[in-house]
């Protein structure tokens, strides 16, 4: 076991240059920017489809777009900055993210685009995306 002495200056270096970048006014938008690129996803694979999952709370369903080309599926968004206090009000700090962010996933099979369904419920994207006739393992019965 490796014994250290504890030095404040080290330890509290972190939080004191995420304070620093937090009040550089340029800093602003590439914390912003990656903010809005986080959209986690999970993804579940049966023998016939793909499901996945997406968190996009605060976005429109009509701002919402799914694109399926061969085994990749490309999901992308806006989120609209909203202003809600009126225009006498002077914005203190805003946590919020807008702009547009995107994922592309890439499946390792022929999506099948015609069956493919989407459903967006309390900020959760869920897609059925089923694998293309083509791409389903072909089962021989052997004589």
């Amino acid at each position: 076991m490796l014994i250290t002495r504890y030095n404040p200056l080290i330890a509290d270096l972190d939080k004191t240059v995420e304070e620093m970048f937090d009040d550089f006014a340029l800093w602003r938008p590439v914390a912003r920017a990656r903010a809005v690129r986080a959209m986690p996803v999970e993804a579940w694979e049966t023998d016939g489809h793909f499901r996945v999952g997406v968190e996009i709370p605060g976005v429109h369903k009509e701002d919402i777009n799914v694109a399926i080309e061969g085994s990749q599926v490309t999901i992308s968004c806006e989120v609209k900055e909203e202003k809600e206090a009126g225009p006498e009000a002077k914005l203190l700090f805003s946590e919020r993210r807008a702009g547009q962010c995107s994922r592309t996933l890439q499946l390792g099979c022929e999506l099948d685009r015609e069956r493919a369904e989407a459903k967006y419920v309390d900020g959760i994207l869920t897609l059925i995306l089923p694998k293309a006739s083509n791409a389903m393992p072909k089962r021989l019965t052997v004589h």
